[in-house]
């Protein structure tokens, strides 16, 4: 059954779903200023589930908020977080494998502390399909936004690395850049983004059904025709030479 939270139940509620996330945390806030307690609370349960799905949407355009020590903690103190910006993004919501919470409150410190806010909880045991509802609205939401890439610099063995320049991608150390690659459907030219290797048109078309394994017609990399998918993006070839 939905129940309705109010302020302090939002809180209280949301600090309880993190600390019992296993297999996923998908946080959606456009604003984020993330207390000791909850980074504390991320960090927990990260070291309790090694392999959980931690995803981070916030807002990407001119009025975002996003300070530079919750993007430190993000980037650096999280092993398996991944950041997703999304313009004019409004939607406040958190998930995980068994729970949902729609709210009011962004993950945003003053929000917690002075704000009045409401919300409602969602339990998948109770409420299967509504909670199926949000967390594939959510899943889209992340799969439109852009993904913020880490870059990794291993200046020590730059000079023994491959480099791949001009129209591929070009690896120096554990970098890549990316300059022009292919979109898995049409083949149009796109940047590398092996997480959404779609040009827009045909991402807004994947995405009213998102099969990740439909065949597609072009290889990510390379751009040669070749049985390809939403997952498996690269030609055989190309995956070795990606992940090598």
């Amino acid at each position: 059954m939905v129940e309705f939270l109010d302020t302090n139940a939002t809180s209280s509620e949301l600090s309880k779903m993190i600390s019992r996330s296993k297999e996923k945390l998908h946080v959606v806030s456009p604003y984020l200023q993330m207390s000791d307690r909850i980074k504390i609370l991320i960090q927990q349960v990260e070291k309790a589930s090694p392999k959980i799905d931690i995803k981070i949407l916030y807002r990407s355009d001119k009025d975002s908020k996003i300070n530079d020590k919750d993007m430190d903690f993000l980037l650096n103190q999280l092993n398996n977080a991944n950041i997703y910006a999304l313009d004019n993004l409004h939607a406040k919501c958190y998930l995980n494998e068994d729970t949902a919470i729609i709210t009011s409150m962004n993950l945003y410190q003053h929000s917690q502390e002075n704000n009045w806010e409401m919300g409602i909880k969602i339990d998948k045991s109770t409420d299967p399909v509504i909670y199926e509802d949000v967390n594939r609205h959510v899943s889209l939401l992340i799969n439109v936004g852009k993904r913020y890439e880490k870059k990794l610099i291993n200046f020590r063995n730059i000079i023994s690395q491959a480099s791949y320049v001009g129209t591929k991608l070009k690896k120096v150390g554990k970098i890549t850049i990316a300059n022009s690659c292919y979109c898995v459907r049409c083949g149009k030219s796109i940047n590398y983004d092996r997480d959404k290797p779609l040009c827009p048109t045909c991402f807004k078309s994947w995405s009213r059904y998102m099969e990740k394994s439909y065949q597609e017609k072009y290889c990510h990399y390379c751009g040669n025709v070749n049985k390809t998918s939403f997952s498996k993006p690269f030609c055989i070839d190309c995956y070795k030479e990606v992940n090598q």
